[in-house]
């Protein structure tokens, strides 16, 4: 993703009613400027969700899929240190079902899979609109120091 195509991502979330990047989003930024994050593929089923884990390989975390759902653990949405296709499917399923009856209104599109990150590494969250969190991610990679101040 470029910065073209990036400030294209950000109008279609804001078209969308969002003020925040999916993780499939932000990471494609983070990743065109140089920050290492986990690879993360759509699964639509839990038969997809198994042969994706079975193609990055195990372990594995799974995460519900949603442009509604910010908190995916507040919804039981996050499976964690999946060791085979088994845990996968069931998995897939458990958290399909729990987003459905914790956020019935929310749209799920699925799961994203994704390689469980080795230890010692660092999770990172980030709550700001589209604008100005792409603008400290820019700072912060280029200064490796957070701003003390947003731009106007």
């Amino acid at each position: 993703m470029t910065t073209t195509s990036f400030m294209e991502t950000a109008a279609r979330a804001r078209a969308e009613g969002r003020s925040i990047l999916t993780e499939e989003e932000s990471k494609a930024l983070l990743s065109d400027h140089g920050v290492r994050v986990t690879e993360t593929r759509l699964a639509t089923s839990a038969d997809e969700a198994a042969s994706l884990a079975q193609g990055i390989g195990f372990p594995v975390v799974l995460k519900v899929a949603s442009t509604q759902i910010t908190h995916k653990s507040d919804v039981g949405g996050v499976r964690l240190s999946l060791a085979s296709s088994d845990e996968v499917t069931r998995a897939y399923d458990e958290i399909i079902a729990s987003a459905k009856e914790k956020a019935p209104d929310a749209s799920v599109q699925g799961v994203t899979v994704q390689p469980m990150a080795p230890s010692g590494g660092v999770e990172t969250h980030s709550s700001a609109p589209c604008s100005c969190s792409v603008w400290a991610a820019l700072r912060w990679r280029s200064s490796r120091t957070w701003p003390s101040a947003s731009p106007r």
